[in-house]
């Protein structure tokens, strides 16, 4: 597995990107329960700050995936390169 550390590396950042994104993502607002009333408080966000967090985290997952998906396409193409079986020292 020493070999393949760049395997489980953008697994990883996949996974990762991937979690971001689900938790960016707005499910909705409670309409029961504790979670239903409002704020005590005036110091909360308003919507446009909340709307603008959402974006921000979900394009921080969707770039995070990228790498990730990078770093594996890289790896395997680096991998498939060596067993190619072509003499670096011609040329």
């Amino acid at each position: 597995m020493r070999r393949y550390w760049w395997l489980a590396l953008g697994a990883l950042l996949v996974v990762a990107g991937v979690a971001v994104v689900i938790a960016s993502h707005r499910w909705g607002e409670a309409s029961f329960g504790w979670f239903a009333y409002s704020p005590l408080s005036e110091s909360a966000l308003n919507i446009e700050d909340q709307i603008s967090r959402g974006v921000r985290e979900f394009w921080a997952g969707i770039a995070v995936a990228v790498v990730g998906s990078l770093e594996i396409a890289g790896g395997v193409g680096y991998r498939l390169g060596l067993r190619s079986g072509v003499d670096r020292r011609e040329g």
